[in-house]
């Protein structure tokens, strides 16, 4: 069936139950006859005994939604301080009615609540009752979160509200896994719990709240349903399968009000990665960037060896091991212990097609592709938090990483000729991350801030290579009579940095203050390289200093800003200004000494508008200066893969950027509507790119300012609307940009556009089948001069799930991917699963029978366009999977 008859069907059938419905609206208001915001209005339906469906007032007391037609329902009103109301309803017509609440001393005991408010809102804080969204086909925390209004699960798996990443994610006020909210998401079982508390404008430091802007601080903090005072809960899964998959997940969680430990575990062969490569190295730990906040850093490049990062599962085999462990411990009032260990491992192996069309010479090259990767990743943090009183507040972590990974990968290239070509790669990096704040009230008009942080990063890649053609013949001293031609790349990279600032505020009245701060980034590096030729297991060193790198190389900037916050009503306004002085030198052993030092002030300014209480428009404007590390400077040759080499420019001036953004955030709990909408515009000088030297498919690049700004300009925005058992979204962006490179010495304009449309359809009825029924629409478009490349991705979906026969409960998700480039179709491809479990009431079993990629699709297409270079890769997937699981839970 064509997806345009599933989406005929889907609407027809949401439009008959919806047809079924009466208006039930009113008015909430006291005894004196004004209106009562936020009081909870729900509908209990009395021939099921469940919650049909429930709203909050408005800021005039109104409230409507839709109930069943010719149906018994208890309509009660409740609200914090006031007696609750009870309406008994059946009716064929629209409903209006007024309902006036009395004011209530103190809640009496033995007082029924038959049920919780679905939604409460206290200050800042936005409370979910869980159960008043689940339908009861809910697995996990991501299940859950994804019913509430106004929160969202993005594709890495991480938790958006209103549009925002959340910063924080904590369970009973404790720490879980601080950095990353993905693993809470994928592992605490749904059935746990109770309330979702979403806390808007959160500070970690209790002393700043009044003195800072937090407006992108969002946490989220889960209540657990147990309620005791000590309790275990968790989850024990095993399964297995043809094609001998299997999987292995226990879950395990303790809580009481002094000590919280958990532990994650998840061993299997399906594909289903916990923990990729991309989450290690995007996992901060909770530590937040400093020199950041001044409006100048250095770019640290991760001098890696270009290992192959994962998306969506992009591989022919996947095996997965994976164990975490999470703690937070409290002896006493105001001293907190917390930490983390995370370990994973992950063999990969990778099959796939590449079109590369380089677009500057029009030169094409086809790749065929198998790559063997294994990865061993490891994460350990530790922290303490000291409060004794409300005036002082002292941090300490330490964040050490560690990973140990290889890649062996064979390649077919087809250009002007074929050949066979070989990379090994291998690299041991480690990192350790020291935090330690101190926040300290003077008193109401004075705040202290100390802020310092410590890293130091070892990094060793080793890069082999072997080709059959002669590798870069004017460069490298090779032997033509000898093949396979074998060359060796060692690199070690030694990183130092450590930030510190100092923060006085001090509070002028109660609309304003200033902020006097006081800073130092020092970053101190050691960069060696070396190549060789292997021939017969004997090496043989280049003596060539250009194929050599042994540089030092130190950055320090000390600053000192002024900032003015003003705060009246609707408007806050806060602007600033840094003073920067910069110094650099670059200790070449090869090649001598340079130094350079420079002074810079940067503006910025931060205005928010609240246009009502949950609707805002806010502008931001920053000017930064971004400064190269080590890897950008060194002058001798290093390897990128087979076909590219870069060297440095020791000459390389820092990149000015000014940045301005507009924002629109409306997050209507009365009518479930949350908007927002983001412009962001950048005008770069002095920006870094590449000149390329570019012979065929071989080139060679150096980082370069280039001589003309540079500029781009995005758009995005999403719209959520729920009307009644119906959520309607839809979204978009628009990404344009405009730079330079130099093409063998001639200077190139490029432009890159990217768009994306998505919208989706989806229910959430307590009983029934449920729907999600969608389309993303994706466009890449790459134009050097006036040579275009356009790839168009459309994807319609369609998922389900539903609860039947007192314990079943069946999931299926389907995608069609139609993959083009212009008008000439590439690739058709499907993406479809199911599962279907079943739990009888009251028992801690589960069975279930689950299955994965449903119609065997073999390949799927992804494009990308860096520099010059524009390509279309096809990946080799795993096959279909049928597997069977048994989970007992604690």
């Amino acid at each position: 069936m064509k997806f345009q008859n599933y989406l005929y069907i889907i609407l027809l059938s949401s439009g008959l139950i919806f047809s079924q419905n009466i208006k039930l609206e009113g008015v909430v208001i006291d005894s004196l006859g004004v209106a009562i915001s936020t009081a909870n209005i729900v509908a209990k339906n009395l021939d099921t005994d469940r919650m049909d469906n429930f709203a909050i007032s408005d800021l005039d007391g109104k409230f409507s939604f839709g109930i069943k037609k010719d149906t018994p329902y208890n309509i009660k009103v409740s609200y914090l301080g006031f007696k609750p109301v009870d309406l008994k309803v059946r009716s064929s017509e629209d409903v209006n009615q007024v309902f006036v609440m009395f004011e209530q001393a103190q809640q009496l005991d033995g007082v029924e609540v038959t049920y919780e408010m679905p939604v409460s809102i206290q200050g800042d804080t936005i409370i979910y009752n869980a159960d008043s969204f689940n339908t009861g086909t809910e697995k996990k925390l991501k299940d859950v979160l994804e019913n509430l209004p106004g929160v969202e699960i993005n594709d890495d798996g991480q938790i958006e509200v209103e549009g925002k990443q959340i910063k924080k994610l904590m369970v009973e006020g404790k720490d879980f896994f601080d950095g990353d909210s993905k693993i809470a998401t994928e592992n605490i079982p749904s059935s746990a719990v109770d309330k979702v508390q979403v806390l808007k404008n959160f500070s970690e430091v209790s002393q700043l709240g009044g003195v800072t802007n937090n407006e992108d601080n969002i946490a989220i903090n889960i209540k657990l349903k147990q309620g005791k005072s000590k309790f275990w809960f968790g989850d024990l899964m095993a399964g297995g399968g043809e094609k001998n998959t299997f999987l292995l997940n226990p879950k395990v969680f303790y809580y009481s009000p002094q000590l919280s430990i958990n532990f994650l575990g998840n061993s299997n062969n399906l594909g289903e990665n916990p923990f990729t490569r991309r989450d290690y190295y995007k996992f901060t730990g909770g530590f937040r960037s400093q020199s950041n906040k001044s409006g100048s850093s250095i770019q640290i490049q991760s001098n890696d060896i270009g290992l192959q990062n994962l998306s969506s599962n992009n591989a022919e085999f996947i095996d997965n091991d994976f164990a975490a462990s999470n703690f937070s411990f409290s002896p006493k009032e105001g001293l907190d212990f917390s930490g983390f260990a995370i370990v994973s491992q992950n063999t990969t192996n990778i099959k796939s097609l590449r079109d590369v069309t380089f677009t500057s010479n029009g030169a094409n090259e086809l790749t065929n592709n198998t790559t063997n990767q294994i990865s061993r990743l490891q994460l350990y943090k530790f922290s303490t938090l000291y409060k004794p009183n409300l005036q002082l507040q002292v941090e300490y972590d330490i964040l050490f990483r560690k990973a140990d990974e290889s890649e062996d990968r064979g390649t077919i290239s087809t250009s002007s000729f074929t050949e066979n070509i070989n990379e090994l790669r291998s690299q041991k990096p480690n990192q350790i991350n020291q935090n330690l704040n101190s926040y300290y009230t003077l008193n109401d008009n004075h705040i202290f801030s100390l802020e310092i942080q410590h890293s130091h990063q070892e990094e060793n890649p080793i890069y082999f290579l072997q080709k059959e053609q002669i590798i870069f013949p004017q460069i490298l001293p090779l032997d033509p009579s000898i093949s396979p031609f074998n060359v060796q790349q060692n690199r070690v990279t030694e990183t130092n940095q450590i930030d510190g600032r100092l923060d006085y505020y001090y509070v002028l009245n109660k609309k304003s203050n200033l902020n006097l701060t006081l800073g130092t980034t020092r970053v101190k590096q050691d960069y060696l390289s070396e190549m060789s030729s292997v021939n017969d297991n004997v090496i043989f060193s280049f003596d060539d200093e250009k194929l050599k790198n042994d540089i030092s190389f130190s950055f320090t900037d000390n600053y000192t800003s002024l900032h003015y916050r003003f705060k009246d009503g609707k408007i806050t306004f806060n602007p600033g200004i840094t003073l920067h002085n910069y110094k650099i030198d670059t200790n070449d052993n090869f090649r001598g000494v340079l130094r350079d030092s420079e002074i810079r002030i940067l503006p910025d300014i931060w205005v928010s508008y609240k246009l009502k209480e949950s609707e805002t428009l806010r502008f931001t404007y920053n000017s930064r200066v971004r400064f190269s590390d080590v890897s950008r400077r060194a002058l001798g040759y290093t390897f990128n893969n087979y076909n590219s080499l870069r060297i440095g420019n020791e000459a390389i001036k820092p990149a000015y950027f000014n940045d301005f953004s507009l924002n629109y955030f409306n997050f209507n709990m009365f009518n479930f509507t949350n908007i927002f909408a983001r412009a962001n515009y950048s005008r770069q000088f002095d920006s870094l790119k590449s000149s390329f030297l570019l012979d065929g498919i071989n080139r060679v690049n150096t980082p370069f300012n280039s001589p003309k700004d540079e500029e781009s300009i995005s758009f995005n925005g999403n719209i959520q609307k729920r009307y009644n058992k119906l959520k309607v979204s839809a979204g978009g962006s628009i990404n344009s940009s405009k730079y330079y490179n130099v093409v063998n010495e001639n200077l190139r304009q490029f432009q890159y556009l990217t768009q994306s449309i998505r919208g989706s359809i989806a229910t959430n009825f307590n009983s029934g089948p449920n729907f999600e029924i969608g389309f993303n629409y994706n466009v890449n478009k790459s134009k050097d001069e006036n040579r275009i490349q356009h790839y168009i991705t459309e994807r319609p979906f369609i998922n389900t799930d539903i609860a039947f026969l007192n314990g079943f409960v069946f999931f299926a998700e389907y995608s069609f991917f139609d993959y083009r480039l212009g008008s000439q179709s590439l690739n058709n491809y499907d993406d479809s699963s199911f599962s279907l479990s079943y739990n009888k009431k009251d028992s801690k079993w589960e069975f279930a029978i689950e299955g994965k990629n449903l119609l065997d699709n073999g390949t799927i297409n992804r494009d990308n366009f860096s520099g010059i270079v524009q390509s279309s890769t096809t990946f080799f997937v795993q096959p279909r999977f049928i597997y069977f699981t048994l989970k007992y839970k604690l």
